[in-house]
């Protein structure tokens, strides 16, 4: 398997906080998450990694702690302090996220084309969703 492919993205543990900190834990996982795939599409490359070593690692080791970050955002939206427009925007790309890697995942297993192509398209529509985000 890949170098460093065994780590887990970041978890989210602890009691839910606010919107502002259960944001800076999804950026956590987030990131965590990024850095696993780079990883793991380098193995793939390289030819080190096996599609199901990679399909089984982003199950396992990404999809996990981002389901948890997402459904602890979901859990704060309802706070009367909450900004609910900034948390919604966050939880409806991190599904498209989650929705895409799912999609992949059976994808991949099945091998099923149809499926991969519209875990690219729920990769881009994220892509986009982050540089709006972002005002770029």
């Amino acid at each position: 398997m890949a170098s460093g492919s065994h780590q887990k993205a970041t978890n989210c543990p602890g009691p839910a906080l606010d919107g502002e900190g259960e944001l800076r834990r999804f950026l956590m996982v987030e990131r965590g998450a990024g850095e696993i795939e780079t990883r793991l599409i380098r193995g793939m490359r390289e030819g080190s990694l096996s599609d199901a070593e990679f399909v089984d690692t982003i199950e396992r080791k990404v999809l996990p702690p981002w389901t948890e970050c997402r459904k602890r955002i979901e859990s704060v939206i309802t706070q009367s302090n909450a900004n609910r427009e900034g948390l919604a925007k966050v939880i409806k790309y991190a599904k498209c996220r989650e929705d895409g890697r799912w999609l992949l995942v059976q994808g991949a297993r099945e091998r099923n084309p149809e499926k991969v192509r519209q875990a690219d398209e729920k990769r881009e529509a994220a892509q986009q969703m982050a540089r709006e985000f972002s005002g770029q």
